[in-house]
Order: structure tokens, then C-alpha cells, then sequence
């Protein structure tokens, strides 16, 4: 759940970067609590799961050295009045694709997804304004890792990219009071090593940096003097995340692991322009989070796996052990061929 660059990989992480390590891997796996399915068939692969408040499907196919794949959350209406048309989308519309490659040596995985996460309707009246809403994001990564040929020290860098769009227009104007949208860049570095090693037993350091920039849309509004003023804001962070994974094996059919990272959002620094025309600046450093589970693996040959990852609600909310909200924070089984 740490997401440490040198420990194993879980089925979220080789569905998001590593997809070119489905090559070959013939397995089914099941989440109930999280409504996840995924099936790999040496080649072909696919998914089901949730984006939003809608079913998700992914297909793709992973060769040596090469994957790719689509992923599609489907929720659209259109409909036709006498004096207008209407065509929307649901909250969890998604349309995804996503390419990686191994190169010298080296995996470079780019994935982009145009995701509506609220309801949306736009109006086309035969007469007068034209009523837009548009509450989506557009996102995109691009990746690079060394995974491949790594022996003591892994690392990933990157860049995402996040286009946020939160807001009403009717003809030329947008209406909103408080405009959301905004554009997001968020270079990335993580690094993993096996620090600690016997036999039956890892220890992996691992620390996760990501350094947010974010750029508000301009707005215009009218200050009680009635003079247009046009406000802004710019954001910068640096999010620092050690973590730690340890695991031992038992023997050949039960492994014991515990995981924990630290959240440490060590700069925050916004400035820009408020309605009253004057220029503001916040300057936050916050280290508020720990997070930390342990959970076990239990595999009979190679057939079939179970895993268990339990988070703090185990031992402070047991009404809630089997609802899927927090107690297991990953329940799933394998069936291998």
C-alpha cells in the first residue's frame, strides 16, 4: 500500500505503471470489497472495476518488451425536445489508454484518461444561449523506471498532468461565483532499496517525492468600488513520503508482511490576487499522516493465494470488519495456471 519502488509489485501498480511485467503471467484475481476483478492470460489481459459511480472495463495486451492497453467507463444520455437537445454525462465517465515500453533497459509507460466526475448536462436551445457544464479532468503521466535491470536500487521519475474543469457556461460567460478549474504539473522521483536481507526475510527503505505546481484560471468580479478585478492564484508543494516495507516467510505457504509511510507536505507556498484587488501569500508546512497495516499471504503451490491487508479499523471499528470501508483495505484471492 506504501508503494515502495523496491518491494513487490501488487496487481494496482502493474495495472498503472507495469505493464509491460504482465507479459507472460497467466492468473485470475478477485477483490470483493474494492469490486475488482482482473484476469491475464499470458498476452491479453483485462479489468473490472469502478471509476466514479460507474463500472469500468480495461482490455489490453502485454508482449516482451511492450503493452498497451484501453479502458472505457461508459455513462452517456442524449436527449431530444421540441425546442432543445440535451446530451450529458455521468459522474465516473471515463475514457483511458495507457502504452509502456521497455527501452535500454529502462520501462517508459505513458497513460492519459478523460474522466467526467460529476453529472453534467449541456443544453442546445433552438433559441438563445447555449448551457455548458463541464466538471471533468483531464490526466496524464509519463513514467520512467529502471525496474527492469535494478538489482539494489529502484527509482521511478516522471511527470503527471492534470487539467481540472469545474464549471457552468451559457454563451460567452461563464456564471460560476467560485471558479475551480485549474491546471496541474506534478514532477515525481520515488526510490526503493532492499536495506535488510536473510533468507526468509526483507527489509525495504523507500522514500516518495512529488513537488505540485498548480495554476487557477483567472477570474474577473466586480469589488464594491464596482472597478473589475481580475483575481489568480499559483500554487507550489513538496510532499516528502519515507516509507518502510518489511516481510518474512513462514514457510512455503505463509508470508507475514507490515507496512508504513510518513506524509510529510514540507513546503506549501500559495500566492496570487484576491477580489478586494489585493495581493496575498500562505506559506504552510505540515507533517499530519502516518500510515500503517500489516496483512499476511497465504499460497498453496502455484495454484492458489489469498491476501489480507489490515488497516487500523481492524482493532478500533470491529461493527465494520466485513464492509469494505477501511477495516480490510485489501482483500483478494489468486487462482494461478
Amino acid at each position: 500500500m506504501v508503494e515502495n519502488e523496491a518491494a513487490a509489485d501488487n496487481v494496482d501498480l502493474l495495472l498503472r505503471n507495469r505493464l509491460v511485467k504482465l507479459a507472460g503471467q497467466k492468473f485470475v484475481y478477485i477483490e470483493p470489497a474494492g469490486e475488482k476483478g482482473v484476469v491475464a492470460l499470458g498476452g491479453f489481459f483485462g479489468a473490472m472495476d469502478l471509476s466514479g459511480d460507474l463500472g469500468r472495463a480495461t482490455l489490453g495486451y502485454a508482449a516482451r518488451g511492450f503493452a498497451a492497453d484501453l479502458r472505457l467507463s461508459l455513462g452517456q444520455i442524449a436527449i431530444d425536445e421540441k425546442d432543445e437537445s440535451k446530451k450529458g454525462s455521468y459522474a465516473g465517465d471515463d475514457w483511458g489508454a495507457s502504452l509502456s515500453a521497455i527501452l535500454g533497459g529502462y520501462v517508459v509507460t505513458a497513460s492519459a484518461d478523460w474522466i467526467t466526475f460529476a453529472d453534467e448536462m449541456n443544453v442546445t436551445p433552438d433559441n438563445g444561449p447555449k448551457v455548458e457544464q463541464r466538471y471533468r479532468d483531464l490526466e496524464g503521466s509519463l513514467i520512467l523506471s529502471d525496474g527492469p535491470v535494478a538489482r539494489k536500487h529502484f527509482w521511478s521519475l516522471g511527470v503527471a498532468f492534470v487539467r481540472h474543469e469545474n464549471e457552468n457556461q451559457v454563451g460567452d460567460r461563464v456564471v460560476n461565483e467560485d471558479v475551480d478549474s485549474r491546471t496541474t504539473f506534478v514532477p515525481v522521483f520515488n526510490y526503493g532499496t532492499p536495506a535488510l536481507r536473510t533468507e526468509r526475510a526483507n527489509l525495504y527503505l523507500g522514500l516518495n517525492t512529488s513537488f505540485p505546481i498548480t495554476i487557477f484560471d483567472q477570474t474577473e468580479s466586480r469589488n464594491s468600488t464596482g472597478k473589475v478585478v481580475k483575481t489568480s492564484q499559483y500554487n507550489f508543494g513538496a510532499t516528502i513520503v519515507p516509507n518502510i516495507v518489511s516481510e518474512v516467510l513462514f514457510n512455503k505457504y505463509v508470508m507475514f508482511f507490515g507496512e508504513a509511510n510518513y506524509e510529510w507536505n514540507a513546503i506549501r507556498y500559495i500566492w496570487g490576487k484576491a477580489a478586494s484587488g489585493k495581493n496575498y501569500t500562505i506559506q504552510q508546512s505540515v507533517a499530519d499522516k502516518v500510515n500503517a497495516s500489516i496483512g499476511t499471504r497465504l499460497q498453496y503451490d502455484d495454484l492458489v493465494a489469498c491476501e489480507f491487508t489490515l488497516g487500523d479499523s481492524f482493532f478500533t471499528d470491529t461493527k465494520s470488519i466485513f464492509n469494505g470501508e477501511g477495516v480490510f483495505i485489501k482483500f483478494g484471492g489468486f487462482i494461478y495456471f
